[in-house]
Parts: structure tokens; sequence; C-alpha cells
């Protein structure tokens, strides 16, 4: 995989920003300034909001001034590290954090299709068996 699809994105989730989907390459910046990498406008939006840092390994998100409210989770934070599946809320505007790079180790098992398959057979054929048991046994003491 490249480094690009490595890299996390915001993906928004509200109505104003639900088709955004941001890559982090490095740096990048949110607010009401026109300066910012993404321009928020809106209610409870500072013109510094936040900045989220991605260094390949860890990603932050810390809080642009004094008079910005940043929520990770439904928490106030001034920084913090985010992780896969974070909900990112700045102002009236939701973001969930996808880390292709950060997945958990459960998901990162790649199991061939065939051996897929062939679990889910020996699944089935327990069930079948365990139900045909229940059924000669509901006969039987019947």
């Amino acid at each position: 995989m490249t480094a690009a699809s490595q890299a996390p994105v915001l993906r928004g989730m509200s109505a104003e920003v639900r088709e955004l989907r941001l890559a982090i390459a490095d740096e990048l910046t949110l607010g009401s300034n026109t300066a910012a990498d993404v321009n928020l406008s809106g209610a409870g939006v500072a013109a510094d909001h936040a900045r989220l840092r991605w260094d390949q390994q860890t990603l932050l998100v810390e809080r642009g001034s004094e008079q910005a409210e940043l929520f990770v989770n439904g928490k106030a934070v001034t920084r913090q590290q985010l992780n896969a599946g974070d909900e990112l809320r700045i102002g009236a505007h939701r973001f969930v954090v996808k880390m292709p790079a950060l997945r958990p180790q459960s998901v990162l098992r790649d199991v061939p299709a065939e051996q897929a398959a062939s679990s889910l057979r020996w699944w089935l054929l327990a069930a079948a068996l365990l139900a045909a048991a229940a059924s000669v046994y509901w006969y039987v003491l019947r």
C-alpha cells in the first residue's frame, strides 16, 4: 500500500460536511478563517479552531485557540490522540476518523475467501447436526 492510502481520513458525518473526505498527509487546519485548510462556517467555529497532525504513526488533534470548543467522542478536549472510529466535533460539524494504517490487529488478519467459506460450512454442519439431535431427542421423549 502507498503512503497516501495509509493516511488517516476525516469523513464528514453531519449535513454540511457529509461530502467531505479529508486525507491527512501531515497537518490539516480547520476553522472559519479562509486561510484554514478546511473552511467551516457556523456558530461555534473559531477562526483557527483545530489542527490535526499525522506523523505516520499517531494522529493528534489540538485546539487552535482558547475560544475553540473541541470534542472527541462527546468529551471536551484540548489535545488528544485520535483512533479509528473516533468522532470529532467542531461546532455543529461532526467527522469520523478512518485510519487504514492503524486498524486493530483483529481486522488485519487476512483470511482467504476459501478458508472463510470452509469455516462457514463447518458451522452450518454443526448447527444442522445439533438441530437433528434436538429433534430426535424431542421425538423420543414425547
